[in-house]
């Protein structure tokens, strides 16, 4: 059997998810109604759920986080003004569609801290993307200080986008509800897909205006889909209150992954919610993963010294454990193989 850590994107769906996906009563997503809403009921309880969830107006059921981030953006910014981007962002590191000069090719400016953004007042609304949690962080929710700095940036007149694909292991890791932490945002997106455990979609949440120009967006991009309601019911299941609770568990469990592979010399292990991010002093990252192949762990190297490792529902407490042992034996392993050459 082989267990894997690479990412929650593994997660598959329950039962429940399975058996709602089954009885979903469904429609035409592409096509709306004269209200401008999709002609699939389980589409629109979905995204009825979400808007309440992120207290926000409507939602829009997207096939990626990639597509409800780059939607979010398009429907916020001016293609005159540029985008300021957390300068290790997953919407500028890995999706990169935003700024491809290709594709969208938006300016933007990088930030370190988002507190150190000058708070002005502005007549032309820049763009503010944030991400929640913070993926290259080791999973970091943001505190209450960057939050309260976000909402100065709303009242001076700029727009806020988060890219919350974690959005609710934030919540639960911090204690805080999902509608108040996106409470200064004009739009988010979450993941249904990650550690909720959905095989498919993600939320695009915010005004009434934004989200109608985002689903005109959706449709000329491609990504109308057709009798989506059969995924969006799986999203419904996602969004009950314990299935969200449970996140907790991968939070205890990415713990302990994190403080058996945090002890061993050469490691330095952070941890925030469900992502371990690991430093090693020696160049040997592809050497562990293959190490861990070979024992039937699946983990990723960032890079020569950077391993990543993320719990979800798939993992359970002693697989979690023999898996932090596994992964401290073979950094340890790969440490003497590379001493040794």
């Amino acid at each position: 059997m082989t267990v894997d850590l690479r990412s929650d994107t593994v997660t598959l769906p329950t039962e429940e998810m399975l058996s709602s996906m089954a009885d979903a009563e469904v429609g035409d997503d592409g096509r709306t109604r004269e209200d401008g809403r999709s002609e699939d009921p389980a589409v629109r309880r979905l995204e009825d759920r979400s808007a309440e969830l992120t207290g926000k107006q409507a939602a829009l059921f997207v096939p990626s986080g990639t597509f409800g981030n780059t939607l979010g953006a398009l429907a916020l910014s001016r293609g005159s003004d540029p985008i300021w981007v957390f300068e290790r962002a997953h919407i500028l590191k890995s999706e990169k569609a935003l700024f491809s000069r290709g594709l969208f090719g938006r300016e933007y400016r990088e930030y370190g801290e988002v507190t150190n953004i000058p708070v002005a007042k502005s007549d032309h609304a820049p763009l503010l993307l944030v991400e929640n949690t913070v993926s290259s962080d080791a999973g970091r929710p943001l505190n209450s200080a960057e939050l309260e700095h976000v909402a100065r940036l709303k009242q001076a007149g700029w727009s806020i986008h988060m890219d919350g694909a974690r959005l609710f292991n934030a919540a639960v890791g911090t204690g805080e509800s999902v509608e108040s932490i996106v409470s200064s945002c004009d739009t988010v997106m979450f993941c249904l897909s990650k550690g909720l455990g959905a095989p498919i979609g993600s939320m695009l949440c915010g005004d009434r205006d934004t989200i109608g120009r985002s689903r005109v967006l959706r449709k000329q991009l491609g990504g109308a889909m057709r009798q989506a309601g059969y995924v969006a019911a799986a999203g419904l299941a996602a969004l009950e209150t314990p299935n969200i609770e449970r996140l907790a568990d991968d939070h205890r469990r990415a713990r302990m992954l994190h403080e058996v592979i945090g002890s061993v010399d050469g490691a330095t292990s952070h941890c925030r919610t469900n992502i371990i991010s690991v430093h090693l002093s020696l160049p040997v990252a592809e050497t562990v993963v293959d190490m861990l192949s070979g024992k039937g762990y699946r983990i990723r190297a960032l890079s020569t010294h950077e391993l990543r490792v993320l719990t979800h529902r798939g993992i359970t407490d002693e697989q979690a454990r023999l898996a932090g042992e596994a992964v401290a034996d073979c950094i340890v392993a790969a440490a003497k193989e590379k001493k040794e050459i």
